[in-house]
């Protein structure tokens, strides 16, 4: 059972960021953009070895980095995974998985203590922790053990949560070419057949729509930027579509259409049957990219229950 006083080492606190709670482990990364560099730490305090860990614990440890393995391989597609568990420095049990190219700065040496940490530029850590959350959650069932959790604490989408307020979600790209260019010519087929799929879903209230049956041309952020804005039942409904339906399919392809953002997405209640506006929806956006995730403003990794009616 997960201890809910764990304590995180102090130099792993300081040192990295957070992608995702595990069923056992947290799931790190660390703060030196040289190499893609994660980590796993059991959520067990007192623990330094891998033997002092119980048996079950011992093969959720080794589910979750052969899991964290094959992500980081299909992610980043590495030359070569380096997983080790040292802990000369920091006692605390953290297994590392670093994946490793043959032009890194280390290559072939071990790592540590090769060369000083870089610092992430924020965007470019943001968006390998999506990444590498993303996967997960899309190709595993590790994650849902949070959702669960949280649910019976009456998260959105339970089915005792508050009918009163529906969830809305903004989500904006900025297209690498016209829309009428080649290179987009397979996002557009696929418009029509995706929102339909979005109609369709589960728990799907509403999206925003020109009469052309799309929304590619409301252009409030920009002459090269596409919108997408439609409200649900609650976060879980909109959880599935995302990354549990014919969807899934489209949005690994987002990169070969649209450019990274740092900010491009984000959540927020509203009372059921209002239809937000799209003034509204960028103000939300600008608060979370200023504020960070909060009850007014939040993403999928760090979300608020709807407020009590």
């Amino acid at each position: 059972m997960e201890n809910e006083k764990f304590s995180l080492h102090p130099t792993l606190a300081a040192d990295t960021s957070t992608i995702a709670e595990l069923p056992l482990c947290k799931l790190l990364l660390s703060n030196d953009s040289n190499y893609p560099w994660t980590i796993l730490v059991p959520r067990r305090n007192d623990i330094s070895e891998i033997f002092q860990l119980s048996a079950d614990d011992q093969q959720q440890l080794l589910t979750e980095s052969s899991t964290l393995s094959h992500c980081l391989q299909s992610v980043l597609s590495p030359d070569k995974l380096n997983i080790a568990a040292l802990g000369n420095m920091v006692p605390q049990l953290h297994v590392h998985h670093i994946a490793r190219y043959k032009n890194d700065k280390a290559w072939p040496a071990p790592v540590w203590g090769h060369s000083e940490p870089t610092q992430y530029v924020s965007a470019a850590r943001d968006k390998l922790v999506e990444d590498i959350y993303s996967w997960i959650d899309t190709q595993t069932d590790l994650l849902n053990h949070t959702r669960n959790k949280t649910s019976a604490n009456n998260r959105p989408g339970d089915a005792n949560s508050s009918s009163a307020y529906q969830l809305a979600q903004l989500n904006i790209a900025t297209q690498q070419y016209p829309l009428e260019a080649p290179e987009m010519a397979d996002f557009v087929a696929n418009l029509d057949r995706i929102n339909q799929l979005a109609d369709d879903a589960p728990g799907f209230v509403w999206r925003l729509q020109t009469p052309e049956g799309d929304a590619t041309g409301i252009r409030h952020f920009g002459e090269n930027v596409v919108v997408n804005m439609s409200t649900w039942a609650d976060i879980d409904s909109l959880h599935n579509y995302v990354y549990k339906s014919a969807h899934t399919d489209i949005l690994k392809r987002r990169r070969e259409w649209f450019t990274t953002m740092r900010t491009y997405s984000v959540l927020w209640w509203v009372k059921s049957g209002c239809r937000p506006t799209i003034e509204e929806a960028a103000h939300r956006l600008k608060q979370l990219e200023k504020l960070g995730p909060h009850e007014d403003a939040f993403t999928f990794k760090r979300s608020w229950p709807a407020p009590k009616s």
